[in-house]
C-alpha cells in the first residue's frame, strides 16, 4: 500500500469513529455531564431521586407544572423543603448561566424521552 492509501485510510478511520460519539462535546453531553456532576447526587443519575432530593420525573417537576425559570430559581436559590421529607435542595451560584441552562435542557430531554410519573 503506498504512502497515500495509507494516509487516506487512516484519515477515514479517524472521520468514522467520530461519527456517532460526541464525546460530551455536544450541548446535550454537556449538559448530561454538568447535570452529574451538580445534580446527580441528589436526584439520581437517572433523575428518579435519591435518599436526598426527589425524582425529577414526577409530574410536579415536568413542563406543565414547573416552568424553566422556576428550576433556574431553585438552582440559584435552592428550595426549601416542602412536599417530601428529604430536607432542603440548597442553592448553587457557582454555576454559569449557560450551565444552569443545559441542566434544565438535560432535564427536559430525559422527562421527555422517559416520561413523567404521577407523585406518590
Amino acid at each position: 500500500m503506498s504512502w497515500i492509501a495509507s494516509a487516506v485510510t487512516a484519515g477515514l478511520v479517524v472521520l468514522a469513529s467520530s461519527c456517532g460519539d460526541d464525546g460530551g462535546d455536544s450541548a446535550a453531553g454537556r449538559g448530561a455531564a454538568i447535570y452529574r456532576a451538580n445534580c446527580s447526587a441528589c436526584h439520581g443519575a437517572d433523575l428518579r431521586g435519591a435518599a436526598t432530593g426527589p425524582s425529577l420525573l414526577l409530574t410536579i417537576y415536568g413542563p406543565d407544572e414547573l416552568s424553566d425559570a422556576a428550576i433556574r430559581d431553585a438552582i440559584r436559590n435552592g428550595v426549601s423543603e416542602q412536599r417530601f421529607d428529604l430536607g432542603e435542595m440548597p442553592a448553587n451560584r457557582a454555576l454559569g448561566e449557560n450551565q444552569v441552562d443545559l441542566i434544565i435542557d438535560h432535564i427536559r430531554d430525559v422527562q421527555a424521552a422517559e416520561g413523567l410519573e404521577p407523585v406518590p
